[in-house]
């Protein structure tokens, strides 16, 4: 007998969220792969919403989102900016560790977008610091 399982994950990643900030909980990072049409390498990221960064609302709290980069030149800064976002300090002209993002907080703006005809979240790589003060 063919059996499916869901997690509370799995459940969730269906649940479109109110466009806003959200303070978020980096939990993995995946490879570079080659974009389909061969152009460029594209990075998935894979976080979970902790809260809403601006009032403290846990509505959706445990949805899971994507961050979704890749290595063409006009994205360098939104990597920049999640960079000193996570890390708290301005970046060196040097090589970074993506995965060193993992089990740390963030805070992006999720929105969202219509993929084959159907709502999805997008985080629309904005980012800024947590601060303990915001979302109380």
């Amino acid at each position: 007998m063919p059996l499916v399982e869901f997690n509370e994950s799995d459940l969730k990643r269906n649940m479109i969220v109110t466009p806003a900030w959200y303070r978020l909980s980096i939990e993995s990072m995946g490879e570079w792969k080659e974009s389909k049409n061969k152009t460029s390498n594209n990075l998935e990221c894979e976080a979970l919403i902790i809260k809403n960064a601006d009032d403290g609302s846990e509505e959706f709290t445990g949805v899971p989102v994507t961050i979704r980069f890749n290595d063409s030149p006009k994205m360098k800064p939104v990597m920049e900016t999640f960079l000193v976002s996570i890390m708290g300090e301005k970046i060196e002209a040097t090589r970074y560790e993506m995965n060193a993002a993992i089990g740390k907080e963030v805070e992006a703006f999720v929105g969202n977008t219509t993929y084959e005809g159907r709502v999805r979240n997008e985080v629309q790589l904005k980012f800024r610091p947590v601060r303990e003060n915001r979302g109380v």
